[in-house]
This record gives structure tokens, sequence and C-alpha cells, in this order.
């Protein structure tokens, strides 16, 4: 003997009035086979948490990026004191060319400076000390002639013009030898790079170290990753997440997830990008490509159901009611939802059994 039919489903027999009358739709149940019947699991409608999320494919970038390179040709390099992915500070040290010889030439022209400025020194003593000597002589003279005068005059006037040629002379060595000494300093700071802001190193050129440097020739990218963001161009979604809201997100990138906050922001002119700007540290690789999960509603402790027991039609939302064996159709409101749960907010109650598929 077989056993007893444990479900009834509606077989979607449906009588709608004729225009004119009230509009409501009868439903006539059908038995249905055992066979049919285990195509058929039921669930219960109760309380629950409720997360509506949407998912961006999204590249984690910084507004604000620096290609660093060396500005001679032909230097060795010798030492890169970071890699990929590290972070530095403004004004760090990043990598060097062989220095040597510009460091040679500099601390040879800075003697030379040091040198010319100490002549130029006694130049000026030894004219003062002759001009004085030249006036106690001739004011030593208990009576002074004519000619003494125009002697002293002449004195006064041989040891000021030939003193300030020697002078204009060295200041003259000193201008160039500084000229100099400013270009070799020039050159040095060429052969080293430093890093202009803080941030991220995104790029190292392979294979930089012991090569010969070419002037423009990227060796490092920085980026400030204080100014980063999430931008995608996958928008059709965008009006979901409102402008200057916080929201809480997870991206994946490989086999990793992040938490974060962000913020939608149009941070450059509207160039058919959704950008996402970080709320607080983010320590991810910049140029890493992942997705972004935007969590863009929650309700707590609500009335809801598995979504796959919901299903849609013309005239809205409606369930499979499992009520005294039978299976009857029931339109209902709803709220936030996502793939496994959706809110009930009107034709249920808690404790309700509705029909899903197996």
């Amino acid at each position: 003997m077989k056993k007893k039919l444990s479900v009834l489903l509606l077989a979607g027999l449906v009588l709608m009035s004729s225009c004119g009358g009230k509009g409501e739709t009868e439903y006539v149940p059908e038995v249905v086979s055992e066979e049919e019947s285990d195509m058929i699991a039921t669930t219960v409608v109760g309380r629950m948490d409720v997360v509506a999320e949407e998912r961006f494919k999204c590249k984690f970038t910084a507004l604000e990026t620096v290609d660093l390179s060396f500005g001679m040709d032909d230097g060795l390099i010798q030492d890169i004191t970071v890699k990929k992915g590290d972070y530095v500070e403004k004004g760090d040290l990043l990598a060097t060319v062989d220095l040597k010889d510009a460091g040679d030439k500099i601390a040879s022209l800075e003697f030379k400076v040091k040198e010319l400025n100490l002549n130029l020194k006694q130049a000026k003593e030894n004219k003062d000390f002759e001009l004085e000597e030249a006036r106690i002589l001739y004011e030593g003279y208990t009576k002074k002639k004519s000619d003494d005068t125009k002697a002293y005059e002449k004195k006064i006037k041989s040891i000021t013009e030939n003193y300030d040629i020697s002078i204009k002379t060295i200041e003259d060595e000193i201008f160039i030898a500084n000229e100099r000494l400013n270009k070799a300093r020039e050159d040095y700071n060429k052969g080293t790079i430093y890093a202009p802001i803080s941030g991220q190193i995104t790029y190292v050129m392979n294979g930089a170290a012991q090569s010969y440097s070419k002037t423009g020739q990227t060796i490092f990218t920085i980026s400030d990753t204080s100014k980063s963001y999430f931008v995608t161009d996958v928008i059709e979604n965008r009006d979901i997440v409102l402008d200057s809201v916080e929201y809480p997100i997870q991206y994946h990138v490989m086999s990793t997830s992040y938490d974060a906050t962000v913020t939608r922001v149009n941070p450059v002119e509207d160039d058919g990008k959704l950008y996402f700007a970080v709320t607080g540290e983010f320590d991810i690789p910049v140029d890493s490509d992942g997705v972004v999960t935007v969590e863009t509603a929650r309700r707590e402790n609500v009335l809801a159901v598995k979504t796959s027991a919901v299903h849609e039609s013309d005239r809205g939302p409606f369930v499979y009611l499992v009520k005294d064996g039978t299976l009857s159709m029931k339109y209902v409101e709803v709220g936030v939802k996502n793939d496994q749960v959706t809110e009930i907010t009107g034709g249920l109650q808690e404790g309700d059994l509705v029909a899903i598929k197996k």
C-alpha cells in the first residue's frame, strides 16, 4: 500500500473574473504524485538579519602617482634601497648611481671655494693694513709739505687700485668656483633618487641594479596611498551607492579579503567611472584588481524568508504558502534582500510555512 501523500501542490489553475468583476483570483488545489512531491521542500518564515550587497569589479589605485628617474646618463646604478610594495616617507633615499667621481669633484670644488674665500679675506686685510700704515706714516710727519701730501695721496690711490683689482679677480674666481660647485652638486643629485611624496612603491624597473642610468628612464613609481580609491567601470547599479555615505565593504583580491569603510566620491571630472574613497588604513597593493562587496542596506531582527521561496510576477512578488496540506499563492511585500534571504514587510507572519524548490 502506498504512503499517504504529504504535500498537495497548487497546479496553477487560475479563474480570473471577467471585466467588471472583483478581479480576485481563485485557486483550485490539485493532488500531485508522490514523485512530484519529492521536488518540493518547505522553509519557515522567521526573524533574522538581512544585509543587501552590491559587487563591483574594481582596481585599487592612487589618485597621485609619480614616476621617478635619474637625471644623468651612463651612471652605474649601485644601490636600490626599496622593493615593490614598500611604503616610504617623503625624502627617503631610494637609489643612487656610482657617485665616487662626482663626490670627489664636489670635495675639490668645496676646497677651492674655501681657499679663495680665505685669499679674499687676506687681500682685504692686507689692503686695510697698508692703507693704515701709509696714514700713520703720513700723519707722523711734524711738518707736511705739499709734495708730502701729494705723495701720500698717490700712495693711497696705488694701494687701493692694486688691491681692488686683486680683490675683484678673487671675487670673480669665487663666483666661477661656486657656479661649478652648484653644477657638480646638481649632477650629484641627478645620480640619486629621493621620494618626493610619502606612499607605496608600485613599480621597480627589472634589472635596475648594476645597469647604467638613462635620463628620464622610469626606475620607480610611487603612489600616494593616503589618496587611494577603488575605481570601477561597472556603473549600471551606481545609484544604489549614494554620495557622501560611508559603506562597510569587503575587498576580495586573489585569495585574500580585506575589510574597510568607503565613501562614494568623484575626485576627478566625471569620467564614466565610479570611485570609492577609502576611510582609514588599508594595507593592500596599489593597482591590484579585485571585487568590492558594498553593504548597501542592513535590517536587523526582521521578518524574512529564504530568497528562493520568493517569486516574481507582473502583480508583484509572491510565495507558495503551505497550509493544511495544500499550497496557495500568496502575494507579499518585500524589503531588503540578498541571494540568501529576503525581508518580508507584509503578507506573511512569523512561523508561516512556505514552499521552495529542492
